[in-house]
């Protein structure tokens, strides 16, 4: 008796063809993405920060609790421009740049030029040159 040969195949051709067209939309899709240059999205910068308006002291304390993912915090806003010079006022600028987990800054009504006792004092996070205001409060010393 002769015996018939059947194509004996692992796959249909229209599963390996439709396989095909997935593999190369998929792969298309990666090289498209390197080649625009799409970023998914990198984390927004945190950092964990009190700010702390006493009235009875009239002073500002800011607390550097944690980084996060932030490689330092400064300062900005109505105290920073606004500092009287030593020896009357007991910060200068610098005080208030690249601070660090564990730092403690207090910024009194001394510190603070003639109607500068008022404004608004950010915090803002750095990581890698990009800048973040992780936070800020608005105060009154006078």
């Amino acid at each position: 008796m002769p015996r018939e040969q059947h194509g004996q195949r692992a796959v249909s051709p229209v599963i390996g063809i439709i396989l095909l067209v997935a593999v190369t939309v998929i792969l298309a899709a990666v090289v498209a993405g390197f080649a625009m240059d799409i970023d998914p999205g990198g984390d927004d910068i945190q950092a964990g920060i009190t700010i702390d308006v006493e009235d009875t002291t009239n002073t500002i304390v800011v607390d550097i609790i944690t980084l996060g993912n932030a490689d330092h915090v400064t300062i900005i806003g109505d105290p920073a421009g606004n500092l009287e010079s030593p020896p009357t006022g007991s910060l200068e600028d610098d005080d208030l740049e690249e601070l660090d987990v564990g730092d403690t800054l207090r910024i009194s009504d001394d510190d603070l030029e003639s109607g500068a006792e008022s404004g608004r004092i950010t915090v803002i996070g750095v990581q890698n040159g990009d800048e973040t205001v992780v936070n800020s409060e608005d105060y009154d010393l006078s």
